[in-house]
């Protein structure tokens, strides 16, 4: 039995190459265990960061996040610090719109020049936060192989966790920031059969194709599935984009879904309000999991009253959740 508290654990995983060929990758995840545990939470870091270290530089505990809501919090590296986690090569990217003045500035992350006077304007940063900012961004985002190998790294690391400590996927929450709030709603919408709980986007760096947006928020619509973006409203990187996620969910009366800017933060304060995101999920997830109890008890009682048909079935099912119990 793994004892409570936070440890950092070499992982690895098989690599299968498009030629065939398999390579053996080591890599390694942050792990926090509580007392006790029902939930599995997958925290996706940002470009350039690693485990839970930008959290606690902003003051939050995993652990009091851990122990409070019963939940082992899982922090994999993605085989290094920009892998992007695989979303490039299905999300692609298109530029974003910023009204400045009364003049629209339309400009594409993945194609920033460090010295083009417009992209300092656009973000209102120095030259030298442009050249890190390239790096992570630009440059990283064209590196597909890292971004393959950091996908099945994400990947086989959550599947060893949910082995070991038991956790099904429907118990399964994911939250990234920046660079991991993109991968966060990538395997929320391709692997919900993983990540089957809620998901949190933390200043996401969604800087993808607007219909591959769309279609991610509509696979990731369901009532049992809370969906929260939180985003500073001076964050020069991810505001526009989280507004165009944000778009997207208007056109779904989505009672799961909370979008908040917060007036004061920038691109990494916001981090300060990740509880608020674990609040958000773990509220929600319980009223769905409540109703699904209750469905599966109204189901029994039919039964043995001898009531239950497909008429009746489909006449008192308003629980969207009934439908996984009917059967």
């Amino acid at each position: 039995m793994v004892r409570a508290g936070c440890h950092l654990r070499p992982h690895s995983f098989l690599f299968h190459h498009e030629t065939g060929a398999l390579e053996q990758v080591f890599s390694r995840y942050h792990l926090c265990v509580p007392s006790s545990y029902s939930h599995l939470v997958v925290w996706l870091h940002g470009a350039c960061d690693e485990g839970f270290e930008k959290l606690q530089e902003y003051g939050v505990s995993v652990q009091e996040m851990a122990e409070k809501y019963g939940c082992v919090v899982l922090a994999p590296l993605g085989f290094n610090k920009t892998s992007w986690y695989g979303c490039q090569e299905t999300c692609g990217h298109e530029p974003v719109e910023r009204q400045t003045g009364a003049h629209c500035k339309s400009l594409d992350f993945h194609d920033m020049q460090q010295d083009d006077n417009d992209w300092l304007d656009f973000l209102g940063i120095e030259q030298e936060a442009m050249k890190a900012a390239q790096e992570c961004v630009r440059d990283a985002w064209h590196d597909i192989q890292s971004g393959r190998k950091g996908r099945e790294d994400v990947l086989s690391a959550v599947k060893d966790i949910q082995r070991e400590f038991g956790i099904s996927s429907k118990r399964t929450h994911v939250l990234g920031h920046s660079m991991g709030g993109s991968g966060a709603l990538y395997f929320s919408t391709n692997y919900p059969e993983i990540f089957g709980a809620g998901t949190g986007l933390i200043a996401p760096a969604l800087f993808w194709k607007h219909a591959v947006m769309k279609e991610a928020v509509k696979e990731i619509y369901d009532s049992s599935r809370p969906l929260c973006i939180l985003v500073g409203a001076q964050d020069p990187f991810t505001k526009d984009a989280c507004a165009n996620a944000a778009n997207a969910m208007s056109s779904f009366h989505y009672e799961g879904f909370r979008y908040v800017e917060c007036s004061e933060d920038e691109h990494c304060s916001i981090l300060r309000k990740v509880p608020d995101a674990f609040e958000h999920m773990f509220a929600h997830s319980a009223l769905c999991e409540a109703a699904s109890g209750c469905a599966k008890e109204q189901l029994r009682r039919c039964k043995r009253q001898g009531q239950y048909s497909m008429q009746h079935r489909h006449a008192s099912c308003t629980d969207p959740s009934f439908a996984q119990w009917s059967s």
